[in-house]
């Protein structure tokens, strides 16, 4: 009997030993399950982007080809990217400029932008001029070619023409020559289909701007005489479908751009302000322009001169 008391105490004391070691555990908790606090997951990094710069290649001036009146500049930035402004003329009185950051796009193989900045201008006169912002938030895209960058802006709304910047010194290889060269004005009349009096001898400069004649040039709608000698080169033009740059084919880049009246004819010019490289004129249902030592600032006409070619074209 005192065996089996023995072993009923020894388990009693077991018993009370666990209930007792339970009871701790559930004091020092609070008599609640401790927290177990997961470690915390491993915070996400966003994918690197690969940013491929602009082609500095593409770097340079560049002028509008279907409508002559736009001029467009590209310089790369640091960024990667590259900044391009476009000057676009309206008239004589009114042009638009835009500034606008542009990223290359590899899968477009364009140049994208989401922010471009047009302002307008008026000239009231030689000095005097009014700016207007028209937008700060214009997008789209300058799509790269040979030697070109044809812009599509999203502002000009859905169907219009992309306008098409070639770069100067080069032209797309796919563009034919349309000019005939002779020396019959009547051949070169018959291929423009328009009357051209180009400029009697005794209008022509003179001194140390002496030309000869050289060729008549036609293509439908226009035609032209090339007077030269070995420093100086003049071009008379006239057309029916085309004015201005466009017509003169001179995207060059002048100082000044100026208008001046000529007997009650009102005459643009192009130059350092004193001399004439280029200058435009409408009249009647034609328009013309005369070209002399084009890009040559400095080696322009003088207004007396610009005025006799002008009076001497019969």
């Amino acid at each position: 009997m005192k065996g089996n008391n023995y072993m009923k105490n020894t388990k009693w004391f077991k018993t009370l030993a666990a209930l007792l070691c339970i009871a701790a555990m559930l004091t020092a908790c609070g008599g609640q399950t401790p927290d177990v606090t997961p470690d915390p997951a491993p915070e996400e990094t966003e994918p690197e982007v690969t940013v491929v710069a602009v082609d500095p290649a593409l770097e340079g001036d560049y002028h509008e080809q279907i409508a002559g009146r736009g001029m467009l500049s590209l310089q790369c930035t640091s960024d990667g990217g590259a900044d391009i402004s476009v000057h676009w003329s309206s008239s004589a009185s009114e042009s638009s400029e835009w500034s606008i950051h542009v990223t290359y796009d590899e899968e477009k193989n364009a140049l994208v932008y989401t922010d471009a900045v047009k302002t307008d201008f008026v000239y009231e006169s030689e000095d005097k001029s009014t700016e207007t912002e028209d937008y700060n938030d214009g997008t789209g895209y300058f799509e790269i070619g040979d030697n070109t960058l044809i812009w599509h802006d999203d502002k000009q709304g859905e169907g219009a023409e992309p306008s098409v910047f070639v770069k100067n010194g080069s032209e797309p290889d796919v563009l034919p020559n349309p000019w005939t060269d002779t020396s019959d004005i009547e051949e070169a009349e018959s291929i423009s289909g328009i009357s051209f009096d180009p400029p009697i001898e005794e209008a022509l400069p003179w001194e140390d701007h002496a030309v000869s004649f050289a060729t008549y040039s036609a293509m439908p709608g226009t035609i032209s005489a090339l007077y030269e000698s070995e420093t100086n080169r003049l071009v008379v033009r006239k057309s029916n479908d085309m004015e201005g740059l466009e017509l003169s084919g001179d995207f060059n880049t002048y100082s000044k751009e100026w208008d001046v009246s000529l007997k009650g004819l009102a005459v643009h010019c192009y130059g350092d302000g004193e001399t004439i490289n280029l200058a435009t004129f409408g009249y009647t249902d034609a328009y013309f322009c005369i070209s002399f030592n084009a890009g040559e600032e400095g080696e322009g006409l003088t207004v007396n001169e610009l005025s006799s070619l002008v009076m001497g074209m019969q």
